[in-house]
């Protein structure tokens, strides 16, 4: 499996999170064109991504844990659906402009709440769902 080609999806969406964090910084109606594109970059690469992972590299994982692992399998599994869950609620919160110019303040800090989220939950993923697939790409 090409682990770096995941480790580039999430280059990307770090890069992604940084653009939308920078515009947090700035009057959100000046620039909201730009902003609602880069979310929905966010959302199309955020969703691939995990729907990627949830189909090729969990079930690859899932074998390379043995049995008595179990909760780390399902800890995988739940955190990816949650986020997605979560995400997409929170996607069709703020997928409109007007929704984000009438509530500033509050999208403002859910942006940041999932930017935060996000970011942490690549590095959880690169440290251990990734480096158990480098360990076994390394045995054979």
């Amino acid at each position: 499996m090409d682990i770096e080609f995941y480790k580039n999806q999430h280059a990307e969406i770090l890069s992604r999170l940084s653009e939308i964090e920078s515009r947090l910084g700035h009057e959100i109606s000046e620039n909201i064109e730009n902003l609602s594109h880069e979310l929905a970059g966010l959302s199309a690469r955020l969703i691939l991504h995990i729907n990627m992972e949830e189909n090729l590299v969990f079930p690859i994982v899932r074998d390379l844990i043995p049995n008595d692992e179990s909760s780390l399998q399902n800890e995988f599994l739940k955190r990816a659906t949650n986020l997605k869950i979560a995400f997409k609620e929170y996607n069709s919160r703020w997928s409109l402009p007007s929704s984000i110019l009438e509530r500033e303040s509050e999208f403002r800090k859910e942006t940041r709440m999932l930017i935060v989220s996000l970011r942490k939950i690549v590095k959880k993923e690169e440290t251990e769902i990734y480096s158990i697939l480098e360990k076994q790409s390394k045995i054979t």
